[in-house]
């Protein structure tokens, strides 16, 4: 095959790393020569080493949060964030002040 364009380089280039025969062989069987082989192996190569890939994250997660203040007769705040339920005394404004903070700034 001396038409190049016909020829798909990739898959020859491939190919070769399950064959278990020689270069020469390889080349002689697919009607290429070494040098041929040897250029399109190396231009791969230098194409696959300039890819560069970014995992990213397609799946985006909403966290609903919601606060239900309770009457004074009852004994706990109750702090909703999605399935987590978080019950606070009411008596204690240091702990729910803190934990609001801590919300607010990471939720």
């Amino acid at each position: 095959m001396n038409n190049n364009e016909k020829i798909n380089w990739r898959e020859i280039v491939a190919t070769f790393s399950s064959y278990e025969g020689t270069l020469g062989t390889f080349c002689n069987a697919n009607h290429i020569t070494k040098s041929q082989f040897h250029y399109y192996k190396k231009k791969f190569k230098n194409e696959d080493n300039n890819l560069q890939f970014h995992a990213i994250s397609m799946r985006e997660e909403k966290v609903t949060t919601e606060v239900t203040v309770v009457p004074a007769d009852r004994p706990n705040i109750i702090i909703e964030i999605g399935a987590a339920k978080i019950y606070v005394p009411a008596n204690e404004i240091a702990i729910l002040s803190k934990l609001l903070k801590d919300l607010i700034t990471n939720v």
